[in-house]
């Protein structure tokens, strides 16, 4: 028999696996896009705040804008990385990120073929990042498994 507690970890499985599987098939999408060269507009790092269970606290966002040409056509974006926005822990840590860009003499653009204004500098986040929806999936799952004997 079946019990509420069984189907919800369940199906809190299935949700987590089926988003891993969707984060993991744009980030593969995204990892052929081309790439071509672009150039900084400005760097700078905003505070933003945050509340968990341990308190408010402060999350520090490099905030991007840069230029980058497809054929005859020229486009600005100020999208990072390719699934969403990385906040650092410290504003250093920030700050390094957008100094780093500010050295280079140009940027690594890479580009969506069918939506050139679709672009980001960094592709990808860490796969461990990515690897926790399956982890926590799987996890539940065997948990609604598990319950059901």
């Amino acid at each position: 028999m079946h019990t509420t507690p069984q189907i919800l970890c369940f199906f809190a499985g299935a949700i987590s696996l089926g988003l891993g599987i969707i984060f993991w098939t744009r980030l593969n999408r995204y990892r052929r896009f081309p790439a071509i060269d672009g150039q900084l507009i400005s760097a700078a790092v905003s505070a933003v705040r945050t509340q968990d269970q341990n308190g408010i606290g402060m999350t520090y966002i490099p905030v991007v804008s840069y230029s980058y040409a497809v054929g005859a056509a020229h486009f600005t974006s100020s999208r990072v990385y390719s699934l969403s926005s990385y906040g650092h822990a410290s504003r250093a840590s920030a700050q390094k990120f957008c100094d780093e860009l500010a050295s280079k003499p140009s940027l690594t653009v890479y580009y969506n073929p069918a939506d050139p204004s679709f672009a980001f500098l960094r592709n990808g986040p860490l796969m461990v990042s990515l690897l926790i929806p399956f982890f926590v999936g799987s996890a539940f799952i065997i948990v609604g498994l598990w319950f059901n004997r």
